[in-house]
């Protein structure tokens, strides 16, 4: 395949699947939820400090200059979400839902229960996302209209909310590492390596939004 010069536009679908201690996807009914109410994913790269060395001499010259970037430690995250719907939430965090006969809603962790000891069974989401592949003139490409986003380990906390005259923001913050266990996927369907923090290809179609779970049939 000739490269494209791909350009990516909107965001056609997210997806977001739970994912068991060795990484790899958790099969089940209630393990996955397809959506379109993503209103922004900002995707930042933390690095650990930067090599830089010099060396004078006793004649006040330099005698070793070396630099060299610090090495990629985790991807971060900032989520904006349009729905408040619970399942989603729940999955994105690894918090319960709060269920009250046919009422379904969301509650904040415990204080003071962090991820380490007693954190409990979250191991993290891989998310997904589908944006439009698009030339300069704005048109979609024929073949691979859609560019896919994998990031394959992730973890979420929940962000602020504003309540005022205006719809609510639903915010989330959360980080990536590398999952070497995704491997292709909870459809058997990512054809290449998916070991990276985050990866991208073209691909010929994208799933459809649906508010609910969905089930996941291969881990």
């Amino acid at each position: 395949m000739a490269n494209a010069c791909t350009r990516s536009l909107k965001v056609c679908a997210m997806k977001i699947t739970k994912i068991a201690q060795d990484g790899s996807p958790v099969v089940g009914a209630h393990n996955a939820y397809i959506t379109n109410d993503l209103v922004t994913l900002t995707i930042g790269s933390e690095y650990e400090a930067d090599d830089d060395f010099v060396v004078r001499g006793a004649s006040g010259d330099i005698c070793l200059n070396y630099f060299a970037f610090g090495p990629l430690k985790r991807l971060t995250f900032d989520m904006d979400l349009c729905s408040a719907d619970p399942e989603l939430h729940s999955l994105l965090t690894g918090q319960d839902t709060l269920v009250s006969s046919a009422a379904v809603g969301f509650h904040w962790p415990d204080v003071g229960v962090g991820q380490g000891c007693s954190g409990g069974t979250y191991y993290g989401v891989g998310v997904e996302a589908w944006t439009l592949n698009v030339a300069s003139d704005g048109s979609v490409d024929g073949t691979f209209p859609y560019l896919r986003w994998l990031f394959p380990k992730t973890f979420w906390r929940i962000g602020e909310k504003n309540m005022e005259n205006a719809p609510m923001s639903h915010k989330f913050a959360g980080f990536g590492l590398e999952n070497s266990q995704w491997l292709d996927g909870p459809s058997n369907d990512w054809p290449v390596a998916s070991d990276r923090v985050g990866q991208w290809l073209p691909v010929a179609t994208a799933p459809t939004p649906a508010c609910g779970y969905q089930a996941v049939a291969f881990s």
